[in-house]
This record gives C-alpha cells, sequence and structure tokens, in this order.
C-alpha cells in the first residue's frame, strides 16, 4: 500500500465535508456582495452563512452620542470633533445614518479620546468594531 492510500480519509475512519471548506465561503461571500451605486459594498459575515442579523442598537448609540456631545461641548472639544467627523464623512470612512432605515441597523459606537500632550492631535476618535448591543436598551 503506498502512503497516499494509507493518509486517504476513509482509511483512516474520517469523512470529508464541506463544512471547514474555504472555497464554499468564498462562494458565499460572493453571491452576498453587493456594490452600491456610491462605491459602499455589502456583505454578510462570510465565515458565518448563517448567523443571525445583529439586532439593532440605535437606541443606546443615539444615548451614548448625546453623553459624548453634551461633554465634548463642556470641554470646548466639540468643534475639533465635528471637524474630524466632517472630514471623515467626505473620505467615506462614516456616513450619516438614513432618515429611513433600510432594516435592522447596528451602528458602531465611537468615543473622543482627548490627549493634551499630543505633539501631532490632541483629539482622536476611536471606534468599537466589538460593541455588542447591551441587553437593557431598546429601539
Amino acid at each position: 500500500m503506498d502512503f497516499e492510500q494509507l493518509c486517504r480519509l476513509d482509511v483512516l475512519g474520517l469523512t470529508d465535508t464541506s463544512v471547514n471548506d474555504q472555497d464554499v465561503v468564498y462562494s458565499e461571500f460572493k453571491e452576498q456582495l453587493i456594490c452600491h451605486p456610491d462605491g459602499h459594498y455589502e456583505t454578510g459575515l462570510p465565515w458565518k452563512g448563517s448567523h443571525p442579523l445583529l439586532p439593532t442598537n440605535k437606541s443606546g448609540s443615539l444615548k451614548t452620542l448625546h453623553q459624548l456631545i453634551r461633554r465634548l461641548k463642556h470641554t470646548s472639544s466639540y468643534d475639533q470633533y465635528n471637524a474630524i467627523i466632517q472630514e471623515q464623512k467626505e473620505e467615506g470612512i462614516v456616513e450619516s445614518v438614513p432618515a429611513e432605515p433600510k432594516g435592522t441597523e447596528f451602528y458602531i459606537p465611537h468615543r473622543a479620546v482627548v490627549c493634551e500632550n499630543a505633539e501631532s492631535t490632541n483629539l482622536r476618535i476611536v471606534y468599537d468594531g466589538s460593541a455588542r448591543e447591551s441587553p437593557t436598551s431598546h429601539l
């Protein structure tokens, strides 16, 4: 018996399934990929094809945003924060929330980090891409 025959999956008592097959994941990714006219891309989570939709976090995000704006206005950093957000909108990094949601949106929370001693910029915006919706917040 040659080496290849000894290492075949069925000889080892295993079956070949496409559960972890990257070709399947890539194929699903391409099928779900949508390119909008404005150059914005949208797709599902390619590594979890049957992943449920994320819950909306609109109310919690609005509450956090209002608290952030109030704090920035109190510390006179609001204009600098707003200028950074406007610049990021122009560069396509962030976008305005549509008046009418298309479905269940999940908003990426952010915060302003102020470092008075920084040489280049003393305010930067940090986005929390790993944020989860709080189970106590409601739409």
